[in-house]
């Protein structure tokens, strides 16, 4: 069986994706949404998938989810967050962690970039600066 999960891409080195999880975009490693909806809840898992569906258009680079853990929690790194949350970080193919957030149960949730993240931010805003000063320049030139 996980000679079948390797070839169609399912299996990866030590983590077994769920293929509904895969087929959303990005794959989510140690707990499929599946396994997050009936432990912590349906709109926890909602939380997570509309996430990173948002996450994954901004980031293209970002492959995967790993969910860390499956029960709600108040945050020990955000105090000012009252609410319980299930936290999730974004990877890329590489392993790279692009950012973090906090999923809450009402539909909502916080990111927090990592360093990389944030690398990739700033890049994208000065390349976007770049190109709208070469079309003015180019404009006047004419």
């Amino acid at each position: 069986m996980a000679d079948i999960l390797r070839r169609r891409g399912i299996y990866k080195t030590t983590h077994w994706i769920h293929p509904l999880s895969q087929a959303l975009g990005i794959a989510y490693r140690q707990t499929s949404l599946e396994t997050l909806s009936a432990k912590a809840g349906v709109a926890y898992s909602y939380t997570v998938d509309f996430a990173g569906t948002s996450i994954k258009r901004r980031y293209p680079r970002v492959v995967e989810g790993r969910i860390q853990g499956t029960t709600p929690h108040l945050s020990s790194k955000d105090k000012a967050d009252g609410q319980k949350v299930v936290t999730v970080g974004f990877h890329a193919r590489n392993g790279t962690r692009y950012l973090s957030i906090h999923a809450h149960g009402d539909g909502t949730w916080k990111e927090f970039l990592s360093r990389a993240g944030k690398a990739v931010l700033r890049k994208e805003r000065d390349g976007s600066q770049r190109r709208a000063m070469q079309g003015r320049v180019s404009r006047s030139s004419c």
